[in-house]
């Protein structure tokens, strides 16, 4: 099963992430924040989680769907604020400027989901875009970054994202010019009309086995190789992803729950 982990940055360079974030859309970043910072953001959660919520970390029968809103004063008290880290911020500097991208107010928007009954599938619903795709973009408007706080297993949870989907994206702004959709829904739609490997993936009737067919197998569309990956992780890796990546939330057959934090970074016009 095919996850997102194209290189190694730890050890690449700058302009090794940038050919990734180019080519595939999806870079690795391992070890972007300290691991005992991870563990700490972990257990406030938990901690939160338990005091306000009745979710205990070693009661998994206390375990169940918790709405986004429900963490939001975490993230409004700075709990993700080592998201930043001094690596972090170098390589944002790097990819899109120093001074060059807007700094969030708040850190870090927590993904958190508990384990569920199987089986796992490539999903079908909710593939969309977080960032808007205009027409006139530069090559690289922003990046999006995702955290691992704890291990983030294959099927465990994490979001699935459609390699090198963000060239088809970039083509199609190109060849339509000002009046293309730069919202995600209307996008996601023209592309699906002009895609076939896409809109089956969007679709629930698309045929045979799903794993294998978008995730295992290749796929090329204009010549762009197209792949479904899980971003997968260990505590502290953090995956960049192109903001015209399209992702959907997949459903966590693991055996503990995953927290993730995400944050938008949009380069400055």
């Amino acid at each position: 099963m095919a996850s997102a982990v194209p290189a190694r940055p730890d050890q690449a360079s700058i302009p090794e992430l940038r050919a990734a974030l180019e080519e595939t859309g999806l870079a690795s970043l391992p070890g972007a924040v300290a691991p005992e910072a991870a563990l700490e953001m972990r257990q406030r959660i938990w901690s939160f989680a338990a005091e306000h919520l009745g979710v205990e970390h070693d009661t998994p029968d206390t375990w169940r769907p918790l709405r986004p809103s429900r963490m939001r004063p975490l993230h409004k008290a700075d709990a993700f604020a080592a998201m930043a880290s001094s690596r972090v911020r170098t390589v944002l500097d790097e990819l899109l400027g120093a001074g060059r991208w807007h700094e969030p107010p708040h850190w870090g928007q927590l993904l958190l989901s508990f384990p569920g009954e199987g089986p796992w599938t490539v999903p079908h619903k909710i593939w969309h875009l977080d960032f808007m795709a205009p027409h006139g973009s530069p090559p690289l408007p922003g990046v999006q970054l995702f955290l691992f706080l704890d291990r983030v297993a294959p099927r465990g949870g994490g979001t699935v994202a459609i390699s090198g989907c963000h060239r088809l994206v970039a083509s199609a702004a190109e060849r339509a010019g000002p009046s293309f959709p730069a919202c995600s829904e209307p996008l996601r739609r023209a592309l699906g009309r002009s895609v076939p490997w896409l809109r089956d993936l969007w679709t629930a009737s698309g045929e045979g086995d799903r794993v294998r067919r978008f995730m295992e197998e290749s796929a090329e569309h204009d010549g762009i190789p197209l792949r479904v990956v899980e971003l997968t992780g260990e505590p502290g890796d953090m995956l960049l992803m192109h903001p015209w990546i399209f992702h959907a939330p997949a459903r966590n057959c693991g055996a503990r729950a995953r927290m993730v934090l995400t944050e938008r970074i949009h380069a400055r016009a």
